[in-house]
């Protein structure tokens, strides 16, 4: 039979052995029997013998029907009879013809109830909904044709069950719903009327059926969807709408039909034109591509059923992070695939080009521009179509980072969708929303080679039909796995609450919000063996390693994840190990990873032109690096500087750099922080009973001091990209630019420092880094933001004694991830902070 059968069969199995199985159907009929008894069957449950239905009786136990038919037996005798196998209980959704008339299933589990209530067994019948989905489908407001000839897909006549039968496709679903008792009390003001406990507790019973069988099916085929046509017709009667288009009009003093004419074609540009015909034609294709070109989609079965539930009950907003273009089709293939809903989904305008525009449309994407900031009208509809979807309960989810990580790293957020949903709420729109951070890991990026490029400066080549065609190279090779994964989700209405008790603004509530979808994305993201050999090659201190210290240094790497409980690709060293030395022979291969020839044992290392691809698999993993780097860093300088041990001063460092580093990581707030490099102190300097001081302890966490450097190097790049634009401010000595051109600037200061072999990573030439370092310059009062005629612009300060500061303490910093560790920590004698005399380090 051409069924997905989703039903737990060992728990049925167990209920069946200690008690009585009875199936739920909200609708259906014999061949809905025919399909629960031949799966039964096979499971070896026993075929469905008993229904409360006269039809079904008379096929399969012919003198239980003459039973029913001359009244000598009711149907919840026949259910508690001692007959081997399921039940199969019919709760059809039909109103009763008066208020206080049980509907027949609601007769069939009173007298079950009666029956089985005073003796105490009530735990042993066991209730199992069932929802059979002959077809996904969109559901809208009226009929389509097919629809009047073969029924609904959810409820299709036996015109149309036949023919979903003789179909060679496998796309029907048979999914078994949580299991219920008969102990639910009633609540409900017309059941608290009836005078019968046992119709009480009976109508409170199929009420529940029949809403996790309605809660399902919204799972699976959303909710109902307008024509794009009446959306945008919604849309425009709103009243805010009609407000905003005569207050326009009267302010440009043009005919009112022009403004709505204006929001017409602007809902038109933004709104989707949701197919589930296109979903199906895409999964088929995915399924092929994700074979193809990668390994497959690896996630968790848990965290899809936690998905499950939490749509169940709230509107879903999900907030992946965004890697790849591909991103856009990942979570919709793993959703479509566990029989739920495919979300609609936030697009850049510029992916509405021919063909892909119009079948990303009607597969769920709405269309946003890069930039509407200004126009008030565009900025008006696109928060009242983000407000339909809310109010209608679609799923949909936006990027937080806005756009592409050309770096591999989170970007810092982007607010604008984050807000809208926020203030859709806080007008009341929906009683709550449940944000879902997810995660989206690739092993290897297919878009790599042109991050390179447009992260040096190169103008990103823009998405159109011929850049498609160009692209299919890209399935001529094997790109490893894909990883998905979800966080816990967040409710707003608890966020709204919280930030109500703490008396907070509306801006630090959206920051605040950003800041923890963020970090929940950094906390699920799965470490890669790609991204640990990167960190590897782009910071240990020896530029040319061999195989064996490779995999040494990746297994000390792995200990330090364990420990620190973050999630990695693959658990075991067995598979670190197999994973490390595949990776290096093919990057070797591939021209990434460069190897010297004449030596014994052959050592490898990094080519100069292939840092930056490099850098972003190691900026897949430095959000988890980036606390140990942070903590040896400020062990070095109190070492340095101090000459002895003091907590407090390693850990005022730790801050100083946090502060520093704190527009590039989601880092906790300043307590937390320092309790965090508190609890890292335990790891990498612990306590030594041999003298009791903290320095000697890193003799015995790293075999070589120099091992330090895998992690101390790990944020150097971003403190030289700060101090790239530091320098490239001071040498313009003022004037005012936007954004762009300030980047610009900065990144031709850069390329003339490295033509001039000034630079310590060529990684840190990276117009992201110095986005975020323009951000850092502006907190530290070098650059002060301007707005003028809806534009942005960046006025450069003059250069004073505290930029000066600043300078020379990222300068500072630099100088000691070059610093060899052996040398900062034998150059002292390591002593207690209150001055006792300790051992030198003998590593």
């Amino acid at each position: 039979m051409r069924f997905d059968f989703d039903l737990p069969s060992t728990n049925l199995k167990h209920m069946a052995e200690n008690g009585r199985l009875t199936f739920c159907l909200t609708h259906g009929g014999i061949v809905e029997w025919l399909i629960l008894s031949s799966w039964s069957r096979q499971n070896n449950l026993g075929a469905v013998l008993i229904a409360n239905r006269k039809r079904i009786l008379l096929f399969s136990k012919p003198l239980y029907f003459l039973q029913i038919l001359f009244r000598h037996k009711k149907y919840e005798d026949l259910f508690l009879s001692s007959e081997m196998g399921p039940r199969l209980l019919f709760c059809p959704s039909r109103e009763p013809k008066r208020p206080f008339d049980p509907t027949p299933s609601e007769s069939v589990l009173a007298g079950i109830y009666k029956q089985l209530a005073p003796t105490g067994t009530l735990q042993s019948f066991h209730l199992v909904p069932v929802l059979i989905l002959w077809r996904k489908y969109v559901r809208g407001a009226k009929r389509r044709p097919f629809e009047y000839l073969l029924g609904l897909s959810s409820r299709p006549n036996i015109l149309g069950k036949m023919y979903y039968l003789l179909r060679q496709r496998r796309d029907s679903t048979v999914r078994a719903l949580d299991p219920l008792d008969m102990h639910s009390p009633a609540t409900d003001t017309m059941e608290m009327l009836e005078a019968s406990e046992a119709v009480r507790v009976a109508k409170a019973t199929r009420r529940k059926i029949l809403v996790l069988t309605q809660q399902e099916m919204r799972i699976i085929l959303g909710p109902r969807y307008d024509s794009p046509h009446l959306v945008k017709e919604s849309i425009l009667r709103d009243a805010e709408i009609t407000a905003t288009i005569a207050r326009l009009s009267k302010a440009e003093g043009v005919d009112p039909k022009k403004i709505m004419q204006r929001a017409y074609q602007n809902l038109t540009e933004i709104v989707a034109n949701y197919k589930v015909r296109t979903v199906e034609v895409l999964y088929v294709f995915l399924r092929w591509m994700f074979t193809k070109v990668f390994d497959g989609v690896e996630y968790s079965s848990e965290q899809i059923e936690e998905v499950r539930e939490i749509m169940r009950k709230r509107s879903v907003v999900f907030i992946p992070c965004h890697r790849s273009h591909f991103d856009y089709l990942v979570m919709p293939y793993v959703l479509f695939e566990n029989d739920i809903v495919t979300p609609h989904i936030a697009a850049g305008v510029n992916l509405s080009f021919w063909p892909v525009g119009s079948v990303l449309r009607s597969a769920g994407a709405f269309f946003i521009r890069r930039s509407f900031r200004g126009d008030e009208l565009y900025a008006l509809c696109l928060k009242k179509y983000v407000e339909y979807i809310l109010k209608n309960r679609t799923p949909f989810k936006f990027f937080i980072e806005g756009t592409r990580s050309r770096s591999g790293k989170m970007l810092p957020p982007a607010y604008g969708i984050l807000k809208t949903v926020l203030e859709r709420f806080q007008n009341h729109i929906v009683e709550d929303i449940a944000l879902i951070p997810v995660s989206i890991t690739y092993d290897e990026v297919p878009e790599e080679g042109t991050y390179s490029q447009e992260l040096g400066g190169k103008k990103k080549t823009e998405e159109s039909t011929a850049a498609l065609l160009k692209s299919r190279r890209v399935i001529k090779r094997k790109m490893g796995r894909v990883y998905l994964r979800f966080a816990h989700f967040l409710s707003v209405k608890e966020i709204e609450e919280l930030s109500r008790e703490k008396a907070e603004t509306s801006t630090l509530m959206l920051q605040k919000t950003a800041f923890r979808v963020s970090k929940s994305i950094c906390d699920v993201t799965p470490i890669t063996p790609k991204a640990i050999v990167s960190t590897i090659l782009l910071n240990h201190q020896i530029s040319t390693l061999s195989l064996e210290e490779i995999l040494r240094l990746a297994s000390m790497v792995a200990n330090y994840l364990r420990w620190a409980k973050t999630p990695m690709t693959v658990g075991r060293d067995s598979e670190i190990k197999r994973a490390i030395e595949q990776i290096v022979r093919t990057q070797r291969r591939r021209g990434v990873i460069g190897s010297a020839e004449d030596t014994v044992p052959r050592l490898y290392f990094c080519e100069e032109s292939k840092r930056t691809l490099l850098n972003y698999y190691k900026n897949n993993a430095i959000h988890a690096l980036v606390l140990p780097g942070i903590t040896l860093l400020a062990a070095m300088k109190m070492a340095s500087r101090h000459g002895e041990y003091q907590q407090e001063q390693l850990l005022n460092y730790a801050t100083e750099l946090r502060n520093l580093l704190k527009f590039d990581f989601f880092f906790n707030p300043t307590s937390e922080f320092r309790e965090e490099i508190t609890h890292l102190l335990e790891y990498f300097l612990p306590e030594t009973a041999r003298n009791g001081t903290r320095f000697s302890a890193l003799s015995s966490t790293f075999e070589k001091l120099q091992d330090m450097t895998v992690y101390t190097s790990g944020p150097g790049y971003l403190l030289e990209s700060y101090l790239i634009a530091l320098d490239a401010t001071k040498e313009i000595g003022s004037g005012t630019f936007e954004k762009k051109a300030l980047i610009q600037t900065i990144t031709r200061f850069a390329v003339s420092l490295r033509e001039g072999r000034q630079l310590r990573f060529a990684e840190s030439i990276s117009i992201q880094n110095f986005s975020t370092a323009i951000q850092m310059l502006e907190n530290h009062g070098l650059i002060t933001e301007e707005k003028a005629d809806a534009r942005i612009k960046f006025r450069i300060n003059p250069y004073d004694e505290a930029v000066a500061s600043l300078r020379q303490t990222l300068f500072g910093y630099l100088e000691l991830i070059d610093a060899q560790p052996q040398r900062v920590f034998d150059s002292i004698s390591i002593k207690h902070s209150s001055g006792q005399e300790g051992q030198e380090v003998s590593p």
